[in-house]
């Protein structure tokens, strides 16, 4: 085992025990000098075999922080082959998810949260209870993208723009049927074009017919 190794292997090792201290509070600095021994293996020794094992620890340690950009960066980096793999699929999808605030979210966060939940689900991961969890967040993000889609076209009919409002009524209905602001939008809708109908009729042929 050559010296640069060894000195991996200890800085593994360290960070390991450091980073699986309990008790709180108290043990916050053991799990600061974690990350700075780990992060000090994953930058000098990227050839030793713990690389993976030390970019799937602190992946973990900033999810648990909730600083879910560090933690995509971490299990983004994990290798193909890696025993970490299908676990940091699944905790990259999740963080897309976990980093949403609701539907006065970011459209676009939300729209790639749904991505990187859809495409976790059409990989190969058999995990049942991962992709029980994915299924779970992608129902809950696609709601909450029904409902953003419904705040969007009730601002459209404020100022008086009905084109926009129908658009975003119409995405909200047909992109997520099964969401309950998406079935709100399609009662919305039917009721629109019940009105329009309506007015249509009552307004009889249009001036054109009539001079003709």
């Amino acid at each position: 085992q050559s010296y640069s190794d060894q000195i991996a292997n200890l800085l593994f090792e360290l960070g390991e025990a450091l980073a699986r201290r309990n008790g709180g509070f108290i043990f916050w600095s053991d799990r600061q000098r974690a990350k700075v021994v780990l992060k000090e293996l994953v930058s000098y020794y990227k050839s030793n075999p713990h690389w993976d094992d030390a970019q799937y620890r602190l992946g973990e340690l900033a999810y648990e922080d909730r600083d879910f950009q560090e933690a995509r960066t971490r299990f983004f980096a994990i290798n193909a082959d890696s025993v970490w793999n299908t676990k940091s699929l699944f905790r990259f999808a999740m963080c897309h998810y976990e980093s949403l605030q609701g539907p006065a979210y970011d459209l676009a966060e939300m729209e790639q949260a749904r991505s990187e939940l859809t495409g976790f689900l059409e990989s190969k991961v058999e995990n049942p209870e991962y992709r029980k969890v994915t299924s779970a967040a992608l129902t809950h993000v696609e709601e909450m993208l029904a409902e953003k889609h419904w705040i969007i076209a009730q601002f459209y009919f404020e100022i008086e723009n009905d084109k926009g409002g129908e658009q975003h009524l119409d995405h909200a209905a047909n992109k997520y049927p099964q969401s309950k602001a998406g079935q709100r939008a399609s009662a919305r809708l039917e009721k629109l074009r019940e009105m329009q109908a309506r007015a249509a009729r009552r307004a009889g042929p249009n001036t054109e017919a009539k001079k003709d």
